[in-house]
This record gives C-alpha cells, structure tokens and sequence, in this order.
C-alpha cells in the first residue's frame, strides 16, 4: 500500500515478501529503486505534442514523398521523428525549467518593470511557457489513457498522477510457473508468456477445408459481388479514419489516427491509395495486421501467466459479474425491454405471493412466463398507441435578433466542439442597444465537451462585460441545458461545474444580469466567433474592439432585423 505522493516520488518502487527464517513472520523489504533488471525496450509511440512544434508540418512535407509505399514511409518517418524529437523539439520538461528560470530572473532583476527590453523578452518567455505547458499536458494525456477533466485549470498533475501509477501497476515483476516457483528473471517470464499464448491459441488437429460445389454458394449474386470488388471511395476512407477516436491505442507502427486526422491534407493520397492496395490484394493483410496485444488480470493479484486475459475478451464475458451477463443475455433473448419484464415479473411475484396467504383456493397460473409476457406486450402496445396518438403538427417560425431595451447591452454566446480532432472553442460579442457591436472574444480552448465550451463563452463573456463597466447585460445562448442550468431551472445530478457556480457568481455580483434562451438562428455571430476560434495558433483569449470582416455582415444583418425560418413541432 502506497499514496499518490509515495509513487510520485519512487516510480520503479515495489515491496517483496521474503521467506521466514527463524520468525514466524514474513520479512517484507521495500525496493525503491525497482529491479535492475528491468528493461526498457519501448516500441516507437507517436506524441500528441509533436503536432503542437512549428517545424513538424515541415518535417513532415519533406519526408514524405507520395510515391512510395505507405508502410515504408511510416517506417522512414520513425526514423526521422526519432531524431528530431532529441535535437529540435527536445525535452519538455528541461524546457519547461529553463523558461521558469529565466523568467525568474527577469522578474528578480532591479530593472524589472523599468526596461522595454525586460518586458518584450517576459512576453516572448510567456508565450513560450504556454506553449510548452500544453504540450506537457497533450503528453501526460496522452500517457495516462484517462478522459479530460474541464474544471477550467490545468491538469498536469492529475495526469502525471495517473500515468506513473498505471505504468506501475502495468508491469509484472514475478509470476508463478507451471510448477508453482516464483520467476523473476524478465527473458524467462517473457519467453513464458509467449510459450502459454503459442500453446493456447494451438491446433491439435489440422483443420480440414471443406468441401466446395456448385450448391456451396448462392447463385445470381453479380450485383453484391460487384458492390464487394469496386475500389474504397475517398470518402469511405476518410470517414471511417475520422471516425475513430484519435488517442486510441497504436497498432504496431505506433502511429495512432491522431496522426493522420491532423494531417489528412498530407497523408490521405498514401492512405487511400494503399487502403485500394490492399483490398485488391489480399494477401498483404498478414504483413500489416501485427499488433500489440494488451493483457488484463482477471484478479487484483495475478500470480500466474493464465490469469490474465487479451484486452479484446474481458468486455464480453471475464469482466462482467454474474448478474451482468444474466442480464444482458436475458434482454438480447426476449428482444424486449428487459426493465418492463423484470418488473412485471416481481409485481406479479409479490401478488402471488399474497393471494396464496390471504386467498383460499387460489392457484398459481400454470404457465406463469406466458403472462408476464403477454402484460408486457400489452403495457408495450399501450404506450405505443399513445404516441401513435398525439397530433403532432409542424409549423415555421421565424427568428432573429432583438435589440436589448435603451441603457442595457446584450451578449450573445456560444462554444463549438469538433470531435473528430477533439478541439474546442468559444466566442461572444456585446452590443448596446442601438445594435452596435462594443467588444467581440473568441479563444481556443482545448479539449472538452460541447457543453464545457458553451460553459466558457458564456463565463468569459460576462467577465468582460463585467470589467467593462457594463450594468445591466441581457444573456443569450443557444444551450437550453446551460441556461436552465445556470438560472437553477434543472436539477444537476452530483457536483456542480466549477464554470457553473463561477457564472453564477459573477450574476449574483452589484449588477442587473437576465439569462435567456434563443435558437441559434438568433446567434449567428456567436456561432461563428466560436467556430473562428478554433482556427487560432494561441490559447489566449482575443478581444477585437471593432469585429473581423467576416463577422461584420453576420451583425448587419441582425441590425436590420433579418430573419431565418425555423421548423419547430407543436404538442397539444
């Protein structure tokens, strides 16, 4: 037993019990430095912070020549990522300390706040700082296969916290082997490993083909057969790669689809060229099909190489309990809602029950599973003929934006979130009431949720409004959950947000404050603020007294008071 600092401090720590020599007990020494035996041969692993250095595009262009072949210019590009990761973008870390230093000095020097030069060098070491935080954070992120924490402050601790005490827990120092003796040489517990997974996955028997004829196949089939044969489409491709969720585990190469959604403008032709290569030619899927298989104890303290289990297998059935699996099973059987069954099935249990102790005479039915499911049938035929009922009608409304009543201002808000390189933004703007636009924002955030980034547009917002001496400020935004959220209209299950209470603060302060929903047909240029920002080199915030070009048609259209039709549907 170890606390997070303990860990912390001693990464390679482990306690080993000793056998009894003249004691009753067990002597337990505590090994702080780890095993020396222990190697570190690390297979190559992309870095989410690599994407983050100014010359990795370019050193991605340079090395990366279309017509070759896909896999050697992945292997190529290993090579060349290997050495400029120690000779350019460096150690974060190192970095990181220097910048401190520097910028201690800069603020410890006797000229500080006296000279120009002091000054531009603190905001060029800011601003490197910045940068070098974030790609500490994309790094410990990335190790500690953990889900972002938006609680508006860095996270580098909790995730160097979580990575260091996952690396621990994953390595195996001793294991038991077949004749119960403990092993903790590392090639002998590697060469075990590999010995029980050859002999587990083994053919006793040859597998004999079968027989193939003419009635083996459906006939007629020349419209599927041609669906099946024609090439990948480019979209295909792209979207099934976009689809996947870019900090998965790696394959092999150690490239995950991170890499190439950031970079889709340079390596799709290779892609979709040798996706087309291989379908056409099966035979070079055992060339690319290696993997690294990721092993999961199936208790809290393996002792022997058959307890742990491939990653693929322990969702399906070894890391679900018996109650789990019953019930999962249950409900794909009954094709129903399995909800709706088990509680008809005990109401009908605690009814039978009390009419065999309170009803003389009374008999259980003779097929009790037939009535269960036939009053499910009819609860299921109820509700739908109860939806069937409603007379839902469409109708056209038309929304725009409304100018706030005379010495009030209006901010409208917004945050966009792009999953697929899961990014986030957000941006606002103020106007009076004459529908003149005083301040506009949009800052890149990171990585959160849609809602988070809403949070932050509507928090940022109203923090400037705040210091701009505004006094009575009307709140837009298109999220219905956060409105209701903010003004208390919703019950928020668990702990509220930390944006959530610091908006409410900020509402709760010496000044007149309304919060309102509107579609986003009425917060056009909140929207594009928001989506703007995700286009920005910097994580700071940015303020524009007078709005982008873009932006300005998006206000004169709201400042004639244009309109956009919107489809809603009425319930009686």
């Amino acid at each position: 037993m170890c606390n997070v600092s303990w860990r912390l401090r001693f990464h390679e720590g482990f306690a080993k019990v000793l056998p009894r020599v003249q004691s009753d007990h067990h002597p337990i020494i505590v090994i702080s430095d780890g095993e020396t035996n222990m190697g570190r041969n690390r297979p190559f692993r992309y870095e989410a912070a690599w994407g983050t250095h100014e010359n990795f595009r370019q050193l991605l262009q340079e090395n990366w020549i279309r017509e070759r072949d896909l896999v050697d210019l992945l292997s190529n590009l290993t090579n060349n990522l290997t050495v400029w990761n120690k000779e350019v973008f460096g150690n974060i870390f190192r970095r990181k300390k220097e910048l401190l230093a520097r910028l201690n000095g800069i603020q410890n020097s006797s000229n500080y706040g006296y000279s120009n030069f002091l000054e531009t060098l603190e905001n060029e070491l800011q601003q490197q700082l910045t940068t070098t935080l974030y790609q500490e954070e994309c790094l410990w992120y990335q190790k500690s296969r953990g889900k972002w924490i938006t609680d508006g402050d860095r996270n580098t601790k909790y995730y160097h916290s979580k990575t260091i005490v996952r690396r621990r827990r994953n390595k195996i120092v001793s294991l038991r082997s077949e004749t119960g003796d403990w092993i903790e040489d590392q090639e002998i517990l590697i060469n075990m490993a590999m010995n029980f997974y050859i002999n587990l996955y083994h053919e006793d028997k040859p597998v004999c083909d079968p027989v193939v004829s003419w009635t083996t196949y459906p006939q007629n089939l020349e419209t599927e057969h041609h669906k099946l044969s024609s090439a990948v489409q480019y979209v295909e491709c792209k979207q099934a790669l976009f689809d996947m969720s870019p900090h998965k585990a790696p394959g092999e190469d150690g490239y995950p689809a991170l890499f190439f959604q950031q970079n889709w403008d340079i390596v799709a032709e290779s892609v979709h060229h040798f996706v087309n290569q291989v379908w056409s030619n099966p035979s070079l899927i055992p060339l690319i099909n290696n993997t690294l298989l990721v092993l999961i104890p199936k208790v809290d303290k393996p002792e022997f190489i058959a307890q742990f289990r491939p990653i693929a297998l322990y969702g399906a059935f070894y890391g679900q309990n018996e109650r789990e699996w019953i019930f999962n099973n249950m409900e794909k059987a009954q094709n129903k809602e399995w909800k709706t069954i088990f509680m008809i099935t005990c109401w009908h249990l605690w009814m039978w029950r009390n009419k065999s102790i309170f009803e003389e005479g009374f008999r259980h039915p003779n097929n009790p599973t037939h009535v269960i499911l036939k009053m499910s049938m009819e609860i299921d035929r109820c509700e739908q003929t109860h939806l069937d009922g409603w007379n839902l009608q469409n109708e056209t409304i038309f929304i725009g934006w409304k100018q706030p009543r005379e010495g009030w201002f209006k901010l409208n808000c917004d945050g966009a979130h792009k999953s697929s390189i899961q990014l986030s933004g957000c941006g606002g703007l103020i106007r009076n009431n004459d529908g003149i636009c005083v301040s506009s924002f949009a800052r890149k955030i990171g990585s959160c949720d849609a809602l988070h980034a809403e949070m932050w547009g509507m928090y940022i917002g109203m923090d400037l409004a705040r210091r701009k001496g505004v006094t009575h400020l009307q709140v837009e935004s298109d999220s219905k959950v956060l409105v209701d959220m903010v003004t208390g209209n919703c019950k928020v299950n668990g702990r509220i947000p930390t944006l959530v209470r610091r908006i409410r603060d900020l509402k709760n302060l010496d000044w007149q404050v309304q919060i309102n929903h509107t579609w986003r047909e009425g917060n056009r240029p909140a929207d594009w603020l928001a989506n703007f920002s995700l286009t920005l080199n910097s994580f700071d915030l940015h303020t524009y007294e007078t709005p982008p070009r873009e932006l300005q048609s998006l206000i004169f259209y709201d400042f004639s008071g244009a309109c956009m039709p919107r489809s809603v549907r009425l319930i009686p």
